[in-house]
């Protein structure tokens, strides 16, 4: 859990530049059509419970054969066990997945004349084109459910004070809120994109959505970028990550805003990883894509609004994202939740309409109003731009200085040790460079041995004229830096 301090957000429909980006250019965009066996003959419902009360949100979770397609799910489940399908069990309308060998979550909700029974049915296809009601009665998959409770309270800390009851999941119709809370157009962009990256799912402990996240990502990238070796196990990543990010800190439990890069700035400091944290608020689906797109990871931050309770921001939570995608009508957004069950998870967005004028992210852990707040977007860089961004120190191992040098006799001397001489009593009738004492250089742009040379012509043009000797800018090591130092500090 990730706590943001609590403000209140003023009610307010305005139409604010944020979210999603209009897309004048309109395109077919073209999803495949996999065969029922595809989908799995068996999965699990998990019904998320708040100490030990369902609180109508729940998890659906089926598995997909190997593939590596966009297409449109479709899901019905039957609730009342009567054997038959209505739309009011149609449960994941037209959602895009990416079809892959893993598990798949889909935030559903549940009627509440539902009981925990041994198992549920449920039909469930994947198709190229929108579906229209009674699709379930076709050639589709046949899927047995087994339902399963899943405890929320302790692991999102629902019932810390000040919390109303019965605010967990879901979006609030009629909710609207102020800037910087994103706004949406009628329209999204068509994109779709998904991470290249094996990025893992670790359940949490209690309150510890954000070092989880992290450490997923942080997995995904260093083995990439093929550091991953210098990590410990996950379980220490994730101590020593509450340790840098101030868990609890003022009495929160979680991990506060103002700590989240900070912190994590302080992981990287302490295995000398190169990998620089930027964040962007009321981010559109553009920039997401763009992110994933880039090699990045990205972690999202939700923002739970109490609207029951004059809207004031409850907390936060933390998920990683993996992937995106929008058909120009709506949208999206793939990731992994430590909170919840194993699997791929799928959240849908909400546009603006007359009764929700806020676009809200479909979320069943919660029962009032969900937001993204920001996005969190780590890059693995180089040495010297994680020292730039000060994320590492200068001088760790494996970073460099641009230094300007002289090159004399195939060496390399830094060229701030030498004065330019240009005195009208001097032989030598041109700019020229002159050094008092013996001149310090690098035998090689690449080693640390040191080479040396005096002043071969005092009242002449010294090392030479400013416009015959080279100069270049090379990069030095903090080995060099300090070679070169204690070789011209040496009397």
């Amino acid at each position: 859990m990730k706590y943001i301090i609590g403000v209140v957000i003023v009610i307010l429909l305005i139409s604010v530049s944020g979210f999603f980006f209009n897309d004048s250019s309109r395109e077919h965009v073209v999803y495949s059509d996999p065969s029922i066996d595809t989908i799995s003959q068996t999965g699990t419902l998990y019904a998320y419970t708040v100490q030990g009360v369902l609180n109508g949100g729940a998890a659906l979770t089926l598995s997909f054969a190997q593939g590596n397609d966009y297409s449109l799910l479709n899901v019905a489940i039957d609730f009342n066990r009567d054997g038959t399908y209505t739309d009011d069990e149609w449960v994941v309308q037209n959602q895009v997945r990416r079809v892959e060998k893993a598990k798949d979550n889909s935030a559903v909700d549940v009627p509440d004349s539902f009981t925990l029974e041994e198992n549920i049915t449920a039909r469930a296809v994947f198709s190229s084109e929108n579906l229209e009601l009674g699709w379930w009665d076709a050639e589709v998959q046949e899927v047995v459910l087994a339902v399963e409770t899943y405890e929320l309270d302790d692991i999102l800390g629902l019932s810390v004070p000040g919390n109303g009851a019965g605010v967990y999941r879901g979006f609030a119709d009629g909710f609207s809120a102020y800037t910087p809370i994103a706004h949406a157009s009628n329209h999204f962009p068509i994109v779709n994109v998904d991470s290249e990256f094996a990025i893992g799912d670790i359940r949490q402990g209690n309150m510890e959505c954000a070092p989880t996240s992290i450490t997923n990502n942080l997995q995904a990238l260093t083995t990439h970028h093929g550091s991953r070796s210098d990590l410990p196990d996950a379980q220490t990543m994730i101590d020593q990550l509450k340790t840098d990010l101030k868990f609890g800190d003022e009495g929160k439990a979680g991990v506060l805003d103002k700590n989240y890069i900070a912190g994590k700035n302080e992981f990287m400091r302490r295995y000398n990883l190169p990998i620089v944290t930027t964040e962007i608020s009321n981010p559109s689906v553009q920039d997401i894509a763009d992110a994933i797109e880039s090699g990045a990871v990205v972690e999202m931050d939700l923002g739970f609004i109490d609207h029951t309770n004059g809207n004031s921001t409850f907390g936060s939570h933390v998920v990683t994202l993996t992937g995106v995608s929008s058909n120009g009508n709506s949208a999206t957004l793939r990731g992994r939740d430590s909170a919840t069950p194993e699997g791929n998870e799928s959240w849908q967005f909400f546009p603006a309409t007359d009764g929700q004028p806020t676009t809200q992210l479909h979320y069943p852990l919660w029962r009032s109003a969900t937001v993204v707040s920001k996005i969190y977007i780590q890059r693995y860089v180089s040495i010297d731009e994680a020292v730039s961004a000060g994320v590492l120190p200068v001088g760790v191992a494996g970073s460099t200085f641009p230094v300007d040098v002289l090159v004399i006799d195939g060496n390399y001397y830094p060229k701030p040790q030498f004065a330019i001489g240009n005195n009208p009593q001097d032989k030598c009738k041109a700019s020229h460079y002159h050094k008092a004492t013996e001149a310090v250089g690098l035998q090689s742009k690449t080693g640390t041995t040191l080479a040396f040379k005096g002043d071969p012509a005092t009242d002449g043009c010294g090392f030479g004229k400013v416009s015959d000797v080279p100069v270049e800018t090379i990069r030095i090591t903090w080995e060099q830096q300090q070679a070169l130092a204690a070789g011209l500090s040496t009397p």
